[in-house]
């Protein structure tokens, strides 16, 4: 029988720190938030907001928000691979679902990630 943490707390600000290099490294700037909740039913919900890249803005600007939401899209498409391995190989956490959030003003993109808390092997120790 498969082990499950107690208490997954622990993981929580480790994740959220990751979360935040993954994109500054991959869009090379700062999330607008980083929020990781724990809860019973669904385990580990991580809801991440990240501002518009310089092409987004651009387009924005250009009055093109059709292609800013596609570029947008597309950005989010390529981070969301990158961030169910980090997930899982990280912390050792099964992923359920990573949903893409659009903007319903052409503003920021989000994410919301629904991690199960099965424990996969090799996985991430805490302390």
């Amino acid at each position: 029988m498969e082990k499950r943490p107690r208490n997954l707390h622990p993981l929580k600000t480790p994740i959220e720190n990751k979360v935040r290099e993954l994109f500054r490294t991959a869009l090379g700037y700062e999330l607008c938030q980083v929020e990781c909740r724990i809860l019973e039913s669904s385990d580990i919900v991580v809801n991440i907001e990240r501002k518009n890249s310089a092409t987004e803005n651009f387009l924005l600007q250009q009055n093109q928000p059709e292609l800013a939401c596609d570029i947008g899209l597309t950005i989010n498409q390529t981070i969301k691979g990158k961030l169910a391995i980090v997930l899982m190989h990280e912390f050792g956490l099964a992923i359920i679902d990573i949903s893409l959030l659009q903007p319903a003003a052409s503003r920021n993109f989000g994410f919301l990630v629904l991690v199960n808390r099965q424990r996969l092997p090799h996985t991430y120790q805490v302390g």
